[in-house]
Order: C-alpha cells, then structure tokens, then sequence
C-alpha cells in the first residue's frame, strides 16, 4: 500500500492491510522526517528507511519510508556531470538508512510533469557505473521482502511523534473545522443509521437499496482526498466540499425518512404507534426523540403512556409544539397537504439489538423514579451534581465516590500566523477563567435539565466574543453534555474549549480507527514546536494512578491538545487563518472560518471500577444508536432482533454486502481479550468480506483486535 502523503498513519493500519492480504507499505511521512535532519540517520530505532509496522494486536507489514521525501528522484540532469553529481549526492545520504543494498528514488512529485526524457537519463546514469532501474513499487518491495526480518521494528502510530515537531501538519485537524463538522454528520447518517437500518428493514420484507448506498458512499468519499478533507486547499475546493456533504447528508436522510415510512405503515398499528429502531448489535439503554403528528381527527391522548406488546410501559416527555400545516408525499398518489397537531416525544428505555421496538401511544399517566433535580446554578440525579462556577465553568461530583472534576468548560484563546498546515502563536493569551459569566436555567422538564451559560471572551482584534454553552444533565446518565454556540467575527486565531484535571497522569488515552490509543503528555525531548497537537475521533481519556478518570466525547471536533504548562485538555473549537501556506501564497479567506461555530461534546468522571461503562457511554454520545419514527400502520407481525452481540467490544458496522450476505465487523480497543457471544451462527472472513472461515456462535477477541463475521 502507497501513503506517499497521509498527514500521519494510525497504528492499527498494519492488520487492516493484512486483512486485505496486503503485507508491505510504502510511506512518506514515517517515524522521523527521514534525511532532512541529520541526527536521526542511521539510527537503529527510528532512523532506518525501512522498519516492520506493528499494529497493537501484533499484526504487522514490513515498511520504506522514503529518504528526501516521494520527490528525491525528480527532474534528474541529463548532463553527466550534473547527474553524476546528483546521484552520488544521493546515494552517499540514503545508504546510512537502509538496511539493505536498495535505494528508492521516486521520480516525480505534485503537480510534475513525467520526465520525457527519463529513458536517456537512467542509460547516462548506467554508463557512470550506477546500477539504476526503472520500475515499479512492487518491484522495489520484493527486494526488500527477503530482508524483511532485520528490519527494526516499529509499534502503533507513524506519525512523526519522535522529531521536532516542525511540518508534522497535525494541525491539519483544526483547519477549517467546519468541513470536518460536516463530515461528521454525514458520515454518522450514512455509517451508524443509513447501513444498518437497512440491513435490519430488509428483514421485514422492505427492499435493501444497494445502489443508493453505494452512490452516498462514493459521494462522500470524493470529499477524503487528503489536502481535501484536511482542509489546506483553495477555498474552491471546500466550497465544492460543503456541497458535497450537504448532498450525501441530505439524500441519506430522505432514505432513512423513507424506510421509517414505509416500515411505519407496515408494523405500526392502528393506533398512533412509535417505532423505535436500534441501529446497533447490542442492547442499548438510552433516549431517543421523534416528532408525532395528529391529523385533524385523530384523538389526542392525554398524558400518554407508550406501552409494548408485552404491556412494558415506557418513560416520555412530551413537548407541544402547537398546531402546523405540513405535506406529504405518498409513492401511490399525489402530494397531500394536512393540518396536524405536533409534539415531539422524548423516549427513555431498554431497546433490543439491531431490531424495531413498536410502541404503542396510549392515554394514562407514566411515573418515572429517576428524576433530576435543581436549584441556582446547580442539578443532579441520581449519579452526579453538577455545579456552575461564577465564570461559567462547572463542577462534577461523582455522589458514588465523592471524587470531585472542577473547571469544566472555560475557554481559551490566543492567535494564529500560520496558515491551514500549521499553527504558530502570536499575540497575548486571552481566557474566560476571570470572567463573570451569565448562568440561566434553559429549561427543567423531569428528566433532562439544561442551563445557558454565556461567556465573554476577549480576542485578538480587541472585540468579545460571545459563547453560548447549553449544559445538560439527564435522568440516568453520568454524562454531562455540552452544546457550544457563537459567532466567529475575529480572524488569524484560535478558540479551545478548557477542561481541567487535577490529578496527575504522565499518559492519556485517545479513541479512533479501531483502538484506543495511549499517547504521552509531554513530548519527545527533541521536540521544538512551541505546541503539541493530537488528533482524536471519538473521545480523549484522562485516567489518573489513584484510579480516577475522566472522558471528554467528541462530535466532528479532531484536534486536542494536552497543555504542558497546567495539564488542562484543551479542545479547538475553531482556527481562523488566511492562507494556505505551502508553495505558493494562496489566499485563503474561507479559511478563516468567519462564520458560526458550533460543537458538541460531554464530560465524564468515573473511577476505575466503573471504567468499561464509561468507555461504552463516550462512543455512544459520538455515535448514537437509536432512531424513531411515528404514525399509523397495519399492524404486522414484529419479528427478532438480526443479530445480538454480547461482549465488552465495539461495532463499527453492520451492512449488507455487495454479495447480499450481512456483515458485523467489531474490534477490542482494550488491553485484555474480551469474550464475545453472537445470538446466531456466524462466519469469520476477512475485511476483503470475500473469504469463507469457521462459523462460530462465540469467540475470544484479542486485545486491539479487529473481527469480520457474515451471516
């Protein structure tokens, strides 16, 4: 595999390419910026041009990492002299990193024309005594296969963490964040609801369309090339991006509308039904929202019950949203205008494995024990209280073990001369930690409490912003969630979210690409940026050595960093600059993100006991599993569940193949193996989908392995 130019490789690529029967890499940016800085040649750890990858299961692909960059062999001289010279110049800087007689010369580079006159070039070359060929890749790696064994070896993530810092461009992530905020959503509909409702639709007799799957996938994908979807182009490509996205997240939403609809007048009954689906293979403990409409007729029950077919009634809190004109439009008749009466229902309860739960809206009065309480700038249920400082941040307590996270929520800001690749500071640091911030209920219902604070943020063109948190606790939850809101008026800077710990912890965890990463605070002493960025997908994890610990769950925002002076995890939320930054001057005005700023994430404090639960809660906030629907219906028969899985791992899809076989793939992000237990005979295969192993109804799943099984 070929990653001339990926901004950093995840630690788990070496069994991903095994699992496609690919066991050879080929990268650009690889343990060190190899040749450019002299004192990392030759080194026996990091410094070779070729090493063995290992993923974290064990896994691993033998690795050249190129010497000078993919563009070390371009535009060679014809003059012989001039060749001579650059050949030479080569081979006496290269052969200190290689481990065997081959040296890698890539002719060619962005935006380079072939070389029409290589062919003469490389004969030149042959007559000065170099034994030089043309050829390809593959070629080159059969060379180095039979020496693959003395290659040092190399764990987990390739992303530069052992140089000085300097084009590591790990600031790719917080360039233009609104793009990777898009992606998100999209990503999410198409991932986690679109695929998997599908599959399970398919079981009632509705059909699986392939084909649209396969046109927002191949839309969405368009947006992945790398100077693309990190953000560091010219704004005509992100624009194009932005239409993209709102593309693939719109057609995927008309389809997931679309199965509800027809699933709704297939399974719901003849009164006004609520039907929930579980998008994923495990049984999930959770709220759910759906809009429930009443066509002028239907009766209105008063304070409804919603009850399943085994009488089990379940908690809603309904909220009126008043009288409204809407429109459908039917597949077997012209479109239909109605007035409805509409409420939104908010649904708390126990929902089976990759399945429909048909729940049934009926008048009564429904008692739910857990509720949250309040009162001035604080709430609690039955887990956690959570209190406001007077500059806006909040408190967690944990009443289980008194264990207390201060400081939640402050922000930061500071600004920005460097462009879309890389982040240089300037100017003074301002925060929000001495501020009097204005702390309001938003809303009390008996299940969910929300306060609105608004932060007053001095930037660096001498304006305040101002940042609006909405923080919520819900009934039965340990998490507390944020939802942050303001408008970005102040370009070349930056803005984090500020959360505090208070205990220390040389190491933190990060969640994303099948594993949860164990990264070090402090950086490599070599290291010289004056910052330290890192990338998540999921969540970030602090655990301390007295067995405390705290998650912070993300949505669409990538780039965190942990401070070196107090420890802090700091989160961007935006990152305005007004240039691309890499050859040539381009001016980048979109980039400057002058526009509305949105995040969300939740805040977490556990102890080491209750750490699994924890872990599980964080990816679900990233990926919510449950997805509602109402109406009228015929009333057939429910069937099961498509498959349960029991067993502390994760899963990251659940799809139909191109063959029409049903694939689960799931993977153990942690340090032990984990027993995991399928409700139906399954087959193992690769991640090719394609080969046919031993069907079992349980396995051991590896630490930090990743499983494919068809049924």
């Amino acid at each position: 595999m070929y990653f001339p130019d990926t901004f950093g490789n995840v630690g788990q690529m070496p069994q991903i390419l095994q699992g496609f029967g690919m066991d050879c890499a080929l990268v650009g940016r690889g343990t060190v910026p190899l040749g450019y800085q002299e004192e990392y040649v030759g080194k026996k750890d990091e410094g070779m041009s070729e090493f063995r990858w290992i993923s974290p299961d064990g896994s691993e692909v033998f690795t050249s990492q190129f010497v000078f960059w993919y563009s070390n062999g371009m535009e060679l001289p014809e003059d012989k002299t001039e060749l001579d010279g650059r050949l030479g110049g080569l081979v006496n800087a290269m052969s200190p990193c290689a481990n065997t007689d081959a040296l890698l010369l890539l002719n060619g580079c962005d935006h380079q024309p072939v070389q029409a006159n290589l062919s003469t070039v490389l004969a030149t070359a042959r007559e000065l005594g170099y034994d030089i060929q043309h050829t390809t890749a593959e070629d080159y790696m059969s060379l180095l296969r039979p020496h693959k064994d003395k290659f040092p070896a190399w764990q987990g993530e390739v992303c530069q963490e052992n140089s000085n810092g300097i084009r590591s461009l790990r600031e790719t992530a917080s360039a233009r964040i609104y793009l990777k905020r898009q992606n998100y959503h999209a990503n999410y509909l198409l991932e986690s609801v679109a695929e998997p409702m599908a599959a399970i639709v398919d079981g009632y007799g509705l059909p699986y369309d392939g084909e649209m799957l396969h046109y927002l996938w191949k839309g969405l994908l368009e947006n992945y090339p790398h100077d693309s979807i990190c953000g560091c182009s010219v704004d005509e490509v992100h624009t194009k991006m932005e239409i993209r996205f709102a593309e693939t997240a719109d057609t995927a939403q008309s389809y997931i509308n679309q199965m509800g609809r027809r699933l709704v007048e297939k399974v719901a009954g003849a009164e006004k039904s609520v039907l929930v689906i579980n998008c994923y293979p495990q049984t999930v403990t959770d709220y759910v929202e759906c809009i429930v409409d009443y066509k002028e007729g239907e009766e209105i029950p008063q304070n409804p019950v919603l009850v399943d077919k085994d009488g089990k009634e379940y908690s809603v809190v309904v909220t009126d949203l008043g009288e409204q004109t809407i429109y459908e439009l039917p597949e077997d008749k012209f479109r239909q205008i109605y007035k409805v009466h509409r409420f939104s229902y908010r649904v708390y309860g126990e929902f089976a494995a990759a399945c429909c739960t048909v729940l049934t809206v009926k008048s009564g009065k429904a008692i739910r024990a857990d509720k949250v309480g309040y009162g001035e700038r604080y709430m609690e249920n039955e887990y956690v209280r959570v209190s406001f400082n007077t500059n806006g941040t909040f408190n967690v307590t944990d009443k289980a073990s008194g264990k207390v996270l201060e400081g939640q929520n402050a922000f930061v800001e500071i600004g920005d001369e460097g462009n879309e690749y890389e982040f240089f500071p300037k100017g003074e640091l301002h925060d929000t930690r001495q501020d009097e911030a204005e702390i309001t209920m938003q809303t009390a219902e008996s299940d969910k409490v929300t306060f609105r604070v608004v932060n007053h943020l001095l930037q660096q063109n001498g304006e305040y912003v101002e940042i609006e948190s909405l923080v919520s606790l819900a009934a039965g939850k340990k998490n507390v969630q944020v939802a942050v809101r303001f408008e970005n008026t102040c370009k070349d800077h930056r803005i984090r979210a500020d959360f505090a710990w208070n205990y220390a912890y040389p190491t933190h965890n990060s969640a994303g690409h099948f594993d949860i990463t164990n990264r070090n605070n402090m950086p490599w002493d070599k290291w010289t940026a004056p910052y330290h960025p890192q990338r998540t997908f999921e969540f970030v994890e602090r655990l301390s050595d007295e067995g405390v610990g705290s998650i912070l769950a993300l949505r669409g925002n990538h780039e965190y960093e942990i401070d070196m002076t107090t420890g802090h995890t700091q989160l961007t939320l935006v990152r305005g600059v007004g240039i691309l930054g890499d050859w040539f001057d381009f001016y980048t005005y979109d980039s400057q993100c002058l526009r509305t700023v949105t995040a969300e994430y939740s805040v977490e404090l556990y102890t080491a006991e209750n750490r699994m639960s924890a872990v599980q809660t964080a990816y679900a906030f990233n990926r919510p599993k449950l997805y509602a629907f109402a109406g009228n219906g015929k009333g057939e028969r429910v069937h099961g569940g498509l498959i349960s899985v029991k067993g502390d791992v994760i899963a990251s899809c659940l799809k139909q193949s191109d063959a029409g076989e049903t694939v689960l793939r799931i993977f153990n992000p942690f340090d032990e193996e984990k027993l995991v237990q399928f409700s139906k005979e399954v087959q193992l295969t690769d991640m090719r989908e394609t080969l046919c192993g031993e069907k079992v109804t349980q396995l051991t799943v590896a630490p930090k392995k990743i499983i494919t099984v068809k049924f």
